[in-house]
């Protein structure tokens, strides 16, 4: 999902062209296709959130009912998302990433995402998941990176040292 803001920058850029191959088969140049320049964003909070017990939680779930926990816990997360006014970057199997201060800057942006790790907490501790669910999370703020990635699913990413310790955080 890319933020509205650079779907706005998108839509008025042309597709590229073709896909350049060499005798080998291998590419030679990138196509150009619509790009949104990168940024550089020196005032950002990311967030990480993983299911500690994850592996336990697969070795006793089918995996449907592993899918119909993960869209229960991931759905009240996008709602935290909306309440918060914070960008849910990804979901991957067991890590949830969201940011503030990007793509729309916001002078609190740590405080705002740090509040927003408390209510994820909070909805664990009431057992809304269930009793089995353990949250690992860590966050950081920093300078970022950000731009779209890909043309067939674009996707909105954040990159450095920004996500890489709250990653490790967890």
């Amino acid at each position: 999902m890319l933020p509205e803001s650079v779907v706005k920058e998108l839509q008025g850029m042309q597709p590229g062209s073709s896909v350049n191959l060499d005798a080998e088969g291998l590419l030679t140049t990138i196509p150009s296709a619509p790009r949104v320049p990168t940024k550089i964003c020196p005032d950002v909070s990311v967030l990480f959130c993983y299911i500690s017990n994850f592996g336990a939680l697969v070795a006793r779930r089918s995996p449907v009912d592993l899918v119909k926990q993960l869209n229960v816990i991931f759905t009240a997360f996008d709602m935290l998302v909306e309440d918060y006014g914070v960008y849910k970057v990804e979901a991957i199997a067991e890590s949830y990433m969201i940011s503030s201060g990007v793509p729309k800057p916001n002078p609190v942006h740590c405080q705002t995402l740090a509040n927003a790790a408390l209510a994820m907490r909070a909805m664990t501790r009431v057992g809304l998941f269930g009793k089995d669910i353990k949250l690992q999370i860590g966050i950081h703020t920093g300078m970022v990176a950000a731009g779209v990635v890909g043309t067939k699913s674009p996707s909105y990413h954040l990159f450095g040292d920004t996500v890489n310790v709250a990653s490790r955080m967890c």
